[in-house]
């Protein structure tokens, strides 16, 4: 099951019983929210992959990241690959 909480900790979206998924909704208000994953039918292992996309209207370009092999974020194309 997942469940995403809003600032105020109200359920925005709750789905249960599918293996995979796509999530949209449209946040309300500036905050923190919550994305819960819940195995409460297994006692096995089991693998979760979150892969988050945020889109802003108007926004002219994204920024892009980078990580270093010490695990500091660099703006992409800020540093030389050395590799």
């Amino acid at each position: 099951m997942v469940v995403i909480q809003d600032p105020q900790f109200n359920v925005i979206f709750k789905r249960s019983d599918e293996i995979q998924g796509i999530i949209l909704f449209n946040t309300t208000t500036a905050g923190e929210y919550r994305f819960i994953f819940a195995n409460t039918k297994s006692a096995d292992d089991i693998t979760v992959t979150l892969a988050l996309h945020t889109y802003e209207d108007n926004k002219e370009e994204a920024t892009e990241y980078d990580f270093l092999e010490s695990g500091d974020r660099v703006v992409r194309g800020s540093v030389a690959n050395d590799g």
